[in-house]
């Protein structure tokens, strides 16, 4: 197959992204990839599979080509576990630098550190490149988030989506503060007016939308459901996506905590759903209990669903809502807190309602799509400039 683009006007980017599922990451790189076409950029983009993202940025008007490679793990920071991805990564190089060789693009834009041999590639070849980090959490463990952005050296720019990504990476190797930029992801939700609550009801149905897995927290979150019916609020939850790859263990653990709390008739695991805030009752809360996150899709898309939302007052999701003005903040893993949080919602049904329509408002007017299709196209502009004028 050819592969080659010279013969193409505008800007050509390869783009390398490490996963075909329809998650916050994969979603973002749609808009990324609409956003360079309306600029009228030639996108190519390399997965390591195929899988439900590859229709959707088909239809984007990316060209999709599968080639495997290597995607970094923090388990992959055990001792076999280097080894191992260490190898795996020289089996992979030569591949890998051939295919960006006959695409030549302007522009190689890494979708997430996971990947980062891609910006190893780039370096090599004195192409401009481009990381999106999707990834910049907090940890207990400051030499693991050290060692896994430590990639980022290689980037000659660096996209954020948060202002805590950005401290995260500042923070670990502060050269990277000069080539960072901060673009707040668009999100692409179900637009639907906001229900008016004017009784309190004991009886409500909390949605949690995500992969299950520790980081996410849907532990706290059942924790809270067993507090509230000790209590008398006639709780029920749907957890509505699919376990992460390797944490089949943790979802059994999940399932094990519901039938020990006498929860397994409260708690529906859905599996994924590609549309999470559809056909939700008018009873519906949304939460997200995540222990880390940069960011936060499932927060906005819940606003733009018209629902009150309850979040974990951690990194992103502390700066996509706002605590008593377009929803609730509860202490980082503390389902006691959580709970309180819930029950405050259900009590007070005006202030319930002002929250989701405030929190639509502040979705629709600062994590808009065109504003962001806008900003990463210029970014990816800009870079593919440094090329031309013999800038590696």
């Amino acid at each position: 197959m050819n592969y080659s683009l010279r013969d193409s006007l505008g800007t050509r980017v390869l783009i390398a992204h490490p996963s075909p599922d329809l998650y916050g990451s994969d979603l973002q790189l749609v808009e990324t990839v609409k956003g360079l076409g309306a600029r009228g950029a030639t996108v190519v983009v390399v997965m390591p599979e195929h899988g439900p993202l590859t229709r959707k940025l088909e239809k984007a008007g990316a060209q999709v080509l599968i080639k495997p490679f290597p995607v970094l793990r923090k388990s992959s920071l055990r001792l076999f576990g280097v080894l191992t991805l260490a190898f795996d990564h020289l089996a992979s190089f030569a591949g890998a630098r051939r295919l960006a060789v006959t695409v030549d693009p302007d522009v190689l834009f890494v979708n997430t550190v996971t990947i980062p041999f891609w910006l190893v590639v780039a370096k090599i070849l004195r192409i401009p490149s481009i990381c999106h980090v999707h990834e910049a959490e907090e940890e207990r463990r400051p030499l693991i988030v050290k060692t896994l952005l430590a990639p980022l050296l290689l980037a000659g720019s660096i996209v954020t989506n948060s202002n805590a990504a950005t401290r995260v990476l500042v923070d670990m190797h502060p050269r990277l503060g000069r080539r960072t930029t901060r673009i707040y992801n668009g999100v692409v939700g179900r637009a639907s007016e906001p229900h008016n609550y004017r009784h309190a009801e004991k009886s409500v149905e909390l949605i949690f939308v995500g992969r299950i897995s520790p980081r996410k927290g849907p532990d706290i979150l059942i924790k809270a459901v067993g507090l509230l019916w000790s209590r008398g609020y006639e709780v029920h939850l749907a957890i509505k996506g699919a376990i992460y790859p390797g944490y089949e263990w943790y979802e059994a653990e999940l399932v094990s905590l519901c039938n020990s709390s006498g929860l397994a008739e409260v708690v529906n695991f859905c599996g994924y759903s590609t549309d999470p805030f559809g056909n939700i009752p008018m009873n519906a809360i949304a939460v997200v209990p995540s222990r880390a996150e940069p960011f936060g899709n499932v927060a906005v898309e819940a606003q733009l669903a018209g629902l009150p939302v309850v979040v974990s007052g951690v990194q992103g999701l502390a700066e996509i809502v706002t605590h008593g003005e377009t929803g609730l903040h509860f202490q980082p893993e503390d389902p006691e807190s959580l709970a309180e949080k819930i029950a405050w919602l259900v009590d007070n049904p005006e202030e319930r309602s002002a929250l989701a329509r405030s929190g639509r408002l502040s979705a629709e007017s600062r994590f808009g799509i065109e504003r962001y299709r806008k900003e990463i196209s210029a970014l990816v502009e800009l870079q593919a400039k440094g090329r031309c004028f013999g800038a590696s």
